[in-house]
């Protein structure tokens, strides 16, 4: 149920609609760039094709009605219905997660904590790649920020494909 439009949980029968309502719904978006860049890793794709090669010919799956799908919609299609209609009561930004937290701890009357910074996509290397680096002696690799795996091109396919989430939550490329 984690990759469901916030209209679905009550179109396929998870929550009723007047407890839907009542309830105080909360979710937090990224930044659309970095956030690819996050799946490309996640998956792993960056071990056997290049960004741009991910961002031309394998990012969108085959069919709309799958997991794959739901990874690289847009966030502005899980939290609006059809006609533009914001489902959720509060918008908060991962990039500034620990602030966003404390407010629904304070809208839902719990008290706040510090939440814990764990990375599950944090690029681990398989152990192949950790023997391989053990006998090259390499360096490993600075993480490199969102911006750089962009050139004019793939900027452009995913500024356009993203182009509502960055209208609505007031992303910039760089930012």
């Amino acid at each position: 149920m984690a990759h469901l439009l916030a209209s679905e949980y009550v179109s396929y029968g998870h929550i009723e609609q007047q407890r839907f309502n009542r309830y105080f719904k909360f979710t937090f978006v990224r930044n659309s760039w970095a956030r690819l860049v996050s799946e490309y890793k996640f998956k792993g794709l960056h071990r056997r094709m290049s960004f741009r090669d991910f961002v031309l010919n394998g990012l969108l799956p085959k069919s709309p009605y799958t997991d794959a799908y739901r990874h690289i919609e847009p966030q502005y299609n899980f939290l609006h219905d059809k006609s533009g209609v914001l489902l959720v009561d509060f918008v908060g930004k991962f990039e500034s997660l620990q602030e966003g937290f404390d407010h629904v701890c304070s809208k839902i009357n719990i008290q706040e904590s510090k939440l814990p910074h764990i990375n599950s996509s944090n690029n681990s290397p398989t152990i192949i790649e950790k023997i391989k680096k053990l006998w090259s002696f390499k360096k490993q690799d600075k993480p490199r920020h969102y911006t750089e795996y962009y050139d004019n091109d793939t900027l452009a396919i995913v500024s356009d494909l993203y182009a509502k989430d960055i209208a609505t939550f007031g992303y910039v490329f760089g930012e």
